[in-house]
């Protein structure tokens, strides 16, 4: 089951928001998110998927910050003023 499975399976409307959140994660963020929607804490994420436990967290922050795809270094750059 996915986190789109388990968020948004009959509601259309939520289903384009999620889509819209994950075309702003990178895969490996995807992944995260994932096993954080099926409840696991960032030790059991990181033994999963191989990274030092402080990579999950990082990983986890990341989402959990820029739910809208703001990507830091990779945002698309503010005009100046």
């Amino acid at each position: 089951m996915t986190l789109q499975t388990v968020v948004c399976d009959d509601h259309p409307v939520f289903r384009e928001a999620l889509e819209t959140i994950l075309e702003g994660l990178t895969d490996r963020e995807r992944e995260v998110l994932d096993l954080v929607a099926h409840g696991l804490d960032n030790a059991t994420i990181a033994r999963r998927l191989f990274l030092s436990e402080k990579t999950a967290r990082n990983n986890v922050t990341s989402i959990m910050t820029n739910p809208l795809g703001g990507r830091g270094r990779r945002a698309k750059p503010k005009p100046a003023y």
